[in-house]
């Protein structure tokens, strides 16, 4: 599974994902260690520029590790 920027989703892939276009969802996750959940569906995880940029430099949150591990392991 791969994260990418929403630009992919416009650049006519076919592929069905979950775009994930703000970081609430995340972040909620996260609190709850609850982010393999959006691994069930097995689809790609798209997430829009802002919310990536949100998600990786964010310090002020109790689960910005978590959040940054959880992109970076998808990513890779």
């Amino acid at each position: 599974m791969e994260i990418e920027g929403a630009r992919s989703l416009l650049s006519g892939e076919t592929e069905a994902g979950l775009l994930l276009p703000d970081t609430n969802v995340l972040i909620t996750l996260a609190h709850a260690r609850s982010l393999d959940v959006l691994l069930k569906p097995e689809l790609p995880i798209y997430l829009t520029d802002m919310v990536e940029a949100e998600v990786m430099y964010r310090d002020d949150l109790t689960d910005s590790p978590r959040l940054r591990d959880f992109v970076l392991a998808q990513k890779s």
